[in-house]
C-alpha cells in the first residue's frame, strides 16, 4: 500500500517552476490542479498562472495528475509542508474521500498554510456538505451530508470534526447560474486585494456560483466583491464572488470566477488573483 501511495505521489508532483528575479526571497507556492480537466480548461489556466508567477517572482510547484491521482495525493501526506501558500484550481465535486477533504483543511487550519480557492474548487467534495439529508454538526442548517458518511468518519477519526468542505470555504455553493457575463462590484470593504478596484464586466461564458451557505450563515467570512448576473429579463441573481475566511491560525481566500479562459485573460481577473496571492504571502504586513 505504501508503495502504491508513493508511486501516486511521484506521478502527480509534475514539475517545479523556479523564478530567480527575487533570489532567496522568492515565495514558495504549491499550485494544485488536475488534467485534462473535465469542465474547465485547467491546462491553459495553469499556463496563465505560471506566466503571472514569472512576472511576480514566485517559485511554483505544480501538483497535478488525473482527478483520482490528485485526490489520493491530497489524502496522502502533509503536502503543504514547506510552502508559503497553496493555490487550488480543482473540481472534484463527486469525491467523498473524507481523508482528502480533512487533510486539505488541516494544511491551513492546523499547519497554518494559507489557501487560495479558485472557481471549481468551491464545487468540490459535495458529499461532505451537499448530498444527503443529515445536518453536518457545527455547520449551518443547509450543510447536509449522509448519515453513512458521518458514521464512516466517526469510525475512521473518532471524536474529530467532520470535514465538511463548507468549513474550509466558509461561504459555500451548490450550483451556478447560466454562462453569461457578470457585473463585478465592490462591497466597499477596505482590503489589500481590492485596493484601487473598479467595477468591471466578466467574460461571456462566466458562471455565477450561488451562495447556498450565505455570508449571513458564515459571519466570520468577509465579502470583498459581489457579482450580479442577468439570468433573464425578469431576474437578476447576486452572490459573493470574492471573500476571506479565517481558518485556525491562517486563512482562505475564495475567488469564484475563472470558469473560462476569457476570464483568465481579463486584466481585472488576473489582478484579483495576483493580489490575492500576494496578500496571502504576506504583502500586506
Amino acid at each position: 500500500m505504501y508503495k502504491k501511495v508513493l508511486t501516486c505521489c511521484l506521478l502527480v508532483i509534475a514539475s517545479i517552476f523556479t523564478v530567480s528575479c527575487k533570489g532567496a526571497h522568492s515565495k514558495k507556492i504549491l499550485y494544485v490542479d488536475h488534467e485534462p480537466g473535465n469542465y474547465h480548461l485547467t491546462v491553459p489556466q495553469k499556463h496563465a498562472f505560471m506566466e503571472m508567477a514569472a512576472e511576480q517572482g514566485w517559485e511554483v510547484t505544480n501538483l497535478t495528475g488525473t482527478d483520482e491521482q490528485v485526490v489520493e495525493s491530497l489524502a496522502a501526506s502533509d503536502f503543504a509542508e514547506g510552502y508559503d501558500l497553496v493555490v487550488y484550481n480543482i473540481c472534484v465535486a463527486k469525491s467523498d474521500n473524507l481523508i482528502a477533504a480533512h487533510n486539505v483543511i488541516r494544511q491551513t487550519e492546523e499547519l497554518g498554510v494559507p489557501a487560495l480557492v479558485i472557481h471549481g474548487t468551491l464545487h468540490s467534495f459535495w458529499p461532505t456538505f451537499k448530498m444527503g439529508d443529515t445536518q453536518v454538526p457545527g455547520q449551518p442548517a443547509k450543510a447536509k451530508t449522509s448519515q453513512k458518511l458521518l458514521d464512516k468518519w466517526e469510525t475512521m477519526k473518532p471524536g474529530e470534526t467532520f470535514p465538511a468542505w463548507s468549513r474550509f470555504t466558509g461561504i459555500a455553493s451548490f450550483k451556478h447560474g447560466p454562462r453569461k457575463p457578470i457585473e463585478i462590484r465592490s462591497t466597499e470593504v477596505s482590503h489589500f486585494i481590492t485596493e484601487g478596484f473598479k467595477p468591471f464586466r466578466s467574460g461571456k461564458n462566466s458562471e455565477l456560483y450561488n451562495n447556498a451557505i450565505t455570508p449571513q450563515d458564515s459571519p466570520n467570512s468577509v465579502v470583498l466583491l459581489e457579482g450580479y448576473q442577468n439570468v433573464n429579463k425578469n431576474r437578476v441573481d447576486s452572490a459573493a464572488v470574492l471573500w476571506e475566511h479565517p481558518l485556525g491560525e491562517s486563512k482562505v481566500v475564495v475567488f469564484s470566477l475563472g470558469h473560462d479562459m476569457i476570464e483568465w485573460q481579463q486584466p481585472e481577473v488576473l489582478n484579483i488573483i495576483s493580489n490575492s496571492v500576494n496578500y496571502l504571502l504576506g504583502a500586506n504586513k
